[in-house]
């Protein structure tokens, strides 16, 4: 429309009457015509402040929107941080090194002990084997008293009433040489049960402590892989997390910054707004005067190049702005990206320790706990074993023991015998010789039994010890071996939470991250409110340098000094520096200075400051 009226203020102008009256030119101003494509001016103005105004609006409320959305990723991106580096995690993780610590050591101590153990069974093993010689002994006793009993029945039998008793002597030293011989029997066999007791008992647990051992140690080492790869994933998390929060700082900065240039928009829009007033203002008094006033045309004149003076400079002002908008939120936008695929890779970390990971770690650990307990087993096994060779061996005693009651009676009954053949005379000689003999074998009998007690007794001494202290230690390994699990139990619970916690995190800042970065891309694409804003200011600046032709070619080259005196109440309107800084430079900066200085103190009330 505005473009029309152009080319019919043209052939207005062409149509130019100068009139002859009395000598002296007349011009004729088209006013009429200016006027109207005044008005058109105005009501464009109108409409593009209009128009305008709910895009910029709802930009600035899509700005403010995604400067708390950054905001709160600054926030998250933060707490992540504090949270994968924090003293929590960082206390876990330690509390688990020292419970492993603590198992390694028991392992070493189970080891150790272990070694004891086995060295205490082949000790008692040794002992039990020694007592087999002094019971062997008895067999060859035995067959000895047998003798000298057959040999004593002989003689008594040739020296006949002479001797009489010495057969009844003769029947008990056989019957307790073969008490004797049976007693020593059932020793032998309860010492070779003994040692067959002690033997299985021994090499199983030799092997079981051998492939223990060596299992709690390989997932021992396997634990403390995971807990370096934890440790690992727990670092480069932080430092991702330090760089995703940093940047997400960065962003938030961005994002004030390119709210804060929105500003931009109320200081444009006063200035069409004075722009439009000055126009409309200047349309009511050419519309109301004559076609004569050379005066007006003038001032006219000069209102509209200020006038598209200061609308150029809004329209650079705006196309730069939000040139500068759509800038920073692209180099905001490139960095969500960054960010997201940062965050994306700290989730890929974080996720390396998920739940499987520790419920993993805490498989191998039960399994250590499993092991210790069957340690325990183990030990409790050692502890029924030295039960068993504790009473066994109790028995072989009572059983020694009565092979040394045997042994004083045989003596007695070898002494009274002695005595006996002494009062026989010369014909008892050859008894006493015999009864002589059963006594030493009776001494010598005494003598094994009493190597068999004292072998006896230090195995009682080395089981009961034994016994004792695996006991001890399979109650204190039982109770030490609860503590551990439940506490480990408790820290890979507490490192699993912290770490789903983490990762869940993680992924909501992903999310929002990546959203915000969608978000901002489709609102940079869709801004043209400044292409729409330029577009309306270029008809109008079209129309006001068209006035201005046309009224230039009518008007006489001197009569268009002076500017500066008609355009100072326009001056006084300025609520801007921007609009004064064009004024200054279309009137003159030095005339500019002079009326603006002297109303300054009245117009700063005015004055709006970006």
């Amino acid at each position: 429309m505005i473009k029309n009226l152009i080319h019919t203020k043209n052939n207005t102008l062409s149509e130019r009457t100068s009139v002859m009256d009395k000598g002296i030119e007349t011009i004729v101003f088209p006013f009429a015509s200016w006027g109207e494509s005044l008005a058109l001016m105005t009501e464009k103005l109108q409409q593009l402040s209009g128009s305008t105004e709910g895009e910029f609006l709802s930009i600035g409320a899509r700005l403010q929107d995604y400067y708390f959305r950054a905001g709160s990723i600054d926030r998250l991106a933060s707490d992540v941080t504090a949270q994968v580096s924090g003293e929590e995690v960082q206390g876990a993780i330690e509390h688990l090194v020292t419970l492993l610590d603590k198992m390694q050591n028991y392992l070493v101590d189970s080891e150790r002990e272990a070694g004891l153990d086995c060295e205490s069974l082949g000790n008692v093993l040794r002992l039990l084997e020694q007592v087999v010689e002094p019971l062997s002994g008895f067999s060859t006793i035995n067959k000895v008293l047998r003798m000298l009993g057959m040999s004593t029945k002989i003689e008594s039998a040739r020296l006949g009433n002479s001797a009489a008793g010495f057969d009844t002597i003769a029947a008990d030293v056989a019957n307790l040489s073969v008490q004797v011989l049976e007693k020593s029997q059932t020793i032998l066999t309860q010492q070779s049960s003994l040692c067959d007791t002690i033997r299985k008992t021994l090499e199983g647990v030799e092997k079981t402590e051998a492939e223990q051992i060596q299992r709690v140690q390989g997932i021992l080492d396997k634990t403390r892989a995971s807990l370096a790869s934890l440790k690992e994933i727990n670092s480069n998390c932080s430092v991702i997390a330090s760089v995703v929060a940093s940047a997400s700082s960065e962003i938030s900065k961005g994002m004030s910054e390119v709210v804060t240039s929105m500003q931009f928009h109320d200081i444009v829009r006063q200035q069409i707004e004075h722009v439009e007033t000055a126009l409309a203002e200047l349309h009511h008094r050419v519309t109301s005067c004559g076609s004569e006033e050379m005066d007006l045309a003038v001032e006219m004149t000069d209102i509209c190049e200020l006038q598209a003076a200061q609308l150029r400079q809004a329209g650079d002002e705006i196309s730069d702005a939000v040139r500068s908008i759509i800038d920073n939120l692209c180099k905001v936008s490139d960095k969500e990206s960054n960010t997201a695929s940062k965050t994306r890779e700290m989730a890929g970390v974080a996720d390396r320790a998920g739940s499987s990971f520790f419920s993993d770690m805490a498989d191998d650990l039960k399994k250590i706990a499993a092991v210790f307990a069957s340690n325990a087993e183990a030990n409790k096994s050692i502890t029924r074993a030295m039960t068993s060779v504790a009473g066994t061996v109790g028995e072989i005693v009572t059983y020694v023991g009565d092979i040394e009651h045997i042994g004083e009676e045989i003596e007695l009954i070898a002494m009274n015998a002695q005595i006996k053949a002494a009062r026989t005379g010369a014909e008892g000689a050859a008894l006493g010789v015999l009864a002589e003999a059963t006594q030493r074998l009776s001494v010598e009998a005494q003598e094994q039994t009493g190597n068999v007690s004292r072998t006896l007794l230090a195995v009682t001494e080395t089981t009961e010890s034994l016994f004792h202290d695996v006991g001890e230690e399979a109650e204190n390994l039982e109770n030490e071996i609860d503590s551990i699990v439940n506490e480990l139990d408790s820290v890979l619970n507490s490192l699993r939470l912290l770490n789903e916690n983490i990762i869940e995190k993680v992924q909501s800042l992903e999310g929002e991250v990546l959203a915000l970065s969608c978000d901002i891309e489709s609102t940079t694409s869709s801004i043209s409110v400044h292409e729409l804003m330029a577009s309306g200011l270029s008809d109008v600046l079209g129309a006001l340098n068209a006035i201005v032709a046309e009224a230039a070619a009518l008007i006489p080259i001197d009569l268009a000094k002076g500017k500066t005196a008609r355009l100072q109440e326009l001056a006084t309107r300025y609520t801007m520096h921007s609009e004064r800084k064009v004024h200054a430079g279309f009137a003159g900066a030095e005339g500019f200075d002079t009326f603006s200085g002297s109303g300054s103190e009245e117009s700063d009330d005015n004055v709006e400051l970006f």
